[in-house]
């Protein structure tokens, strides 16, 4: 590890703390004074727990402890200015911190806050994070012979690029836990990345047997699912309801049979082609974890892996991509009670993307949006929403696309339907 920078350095919190501890990350300072009003304890608790895990050997400090009555309200210049005062300037004279620089991150706080530190206190060094930018930007104030304080200088030498955080960092500055899910395993197998391509490929072309086939299994896994037999551990159906209206029509049972072949060609120990018949899981509770693995990848895993490879081709970094993240905002308490589908850090710009295949039985078109509106959970984001070409057709089918784009507009959500426009959404934001 590289040893620490022999500086003081003063971070003062809000609610956004990943241009913080992205300048942390940068300078890897001795001491790091953390600036908290009442409003933000908990981010800064949480700031406090990744910078202690990422800089275990920097000395982190917080003078809003144990202060008696006054508070820093950090929106009030009568009352910040007089915390300054009191409280910062005393703290920051200690001998610990004696001989050491005094650098001031601008990107905390309120714009009080930082007029009160910037004009009342001298600093050696100031720096700030543009949200364009991925750079860190060093300046320095003028001051007189007197101390006071007169021209700003930027020093573009000193300026430095962010180092890279991962996405589960982020999610972790921003809700109390955080944990990326198992992924489905079929992603290892070989073949499902290639089939997944096909699947995508076969429904954008209205494919007549591949769309038999997922209709048929929409029915007995979703829309019927509930039906009494359906509730087995194996199911087995005639070939022919796989068909779809072929009345005999060799050709379209046989494209039926070609993707029925494709699907047991990744999962043969619980979807295989036999005879005249089809044998496949059903909606019993005690399916094997195969079973169900299988079942949820056919359902929509696929276009989450698709998405995924489109990521990493575009040139993101696997490492940069969380998938299947849950999180709790605070103890105890899910953010929004279901997995972020994917979460990206890229470039000092954070994407969360949910994924749709398709609709749930009764679910409306409102609801492909909900799941991306309210309170941002990792801190700000840029949303996208991909909708796969099933749910594409659905929705032009019973003209609800345009609702779904004016509804994300509105909410500053992307919509995306294909990988051109997934890149774009990402590149298109560095």
């Amino acid at each position: 590890m590289a040893s620490l920078k022999p500086l003081v350095y003063v971070c003062v919190l809000s609610q956004h703390t990943l241009p913080l501890y992205e300048a942390c990350l940068t300078w890897q300072p001795q001491h790091v004074v953390l600036v908290v009003s009442k409003a933000f304890q908990q981010s800064a608790s949480r700031f406090e727990r990744q910078l202690r895990k990422t800089l275990p050997n920097t000395q982190l400090h917080r003078p809003d402890e144990n202060t008696g009555t006054l508070y820093l309200k950090g929106d009030s210049l009568e009352n910040d200015t007089q915390w300054v005062d009191q409280i910062l300037r005393p703290y920051l004279a200690q001998p610990i911190f004696s001989e050491l620089p005094l650098w001031l991150n601008l990107n905390g706080g309120t714009k009080s806050m930082s007029l009160i530190l910037t004009t009342t206190m001298r600093w050696e060094k100031l720096d700030y994070r543009a949200s364009s930018e991925n750079r860190l930007t060093v300046s320095s104030i003028n001051y007189s012979h007197y101390g006071q304080a007169g021209a700003l200088t930027t020093l573009p030498a000193e300026s430095r690029r962010l180092p890279q955080v991962q996405p589960i960092d982020v999610a972790l500055l921003y809700n109390s836990t955080a944990k990326e899910v198992t992924p489905n395993p079929l992603r290892d197998n070989p073949q499902s990345l290639p089939l997944a391509k096909r699947i995508f490929q076969g429904i954008e072309d209205n494919e007549l047997g591949l769309s038999n086939v997922l209709s048929v299994l929409d029915n007995v896994w979703s829309r019927q699912r509930n039906a009494e037999h359906y509730q087995n551990k194996k199911l087995t159906l005639p070939l022919s309801d796989f068909c779809g209206a072929a009345n005999g029509d060799s050709s379209a049972e046989e494209l039926s049979l070609t993707w029925l072949n494709r699907f047991s060609t990744l999962c043969p120990e619980f979807f295989l082609v036999i005879g005249n018949a089809v044998q496949l899981p059903g909606n019993t509770r005690r399916l094997s974890k195969g079973a169900a693995a299988f079942k949820k990848w056919i359902s929509g895993d696929w276009l989450e892996q698709l998405a995924r490879s489109w990521l990493e081709k575009a040139g993101i970094p696997a490492a940069n991509i969380s998938g299947n993240l849950a999180v709790e905002s605070t103890a105890g308490q899910s953010a929004t009670g279901h997995e972020t589908d994917l979460l990206i850090q890229h470039g000092s710009h954070t994407f969360q993307i949910e994924i749709k295949a398709d609709l749930p039985p009764g679910q409306t078109a409102n609801k492909l949006v909900e799941q991306l509106e309210g309170v941002n959970k990792f801190g700000l984001v840029q949303k996208i929403l991909l909708i796969g070409p099933l749910l594409h057709q659905r929705l032009i089918d019973s003209d609800a696309l345009r609702q779904v784009f004016q509804r994300c507009a509105s909410n500053r959500i992307t919509l995306v339907r294909n990988q051109l426009e997934l890149a774009k959404a990402i590149k298109g934001n560095r």
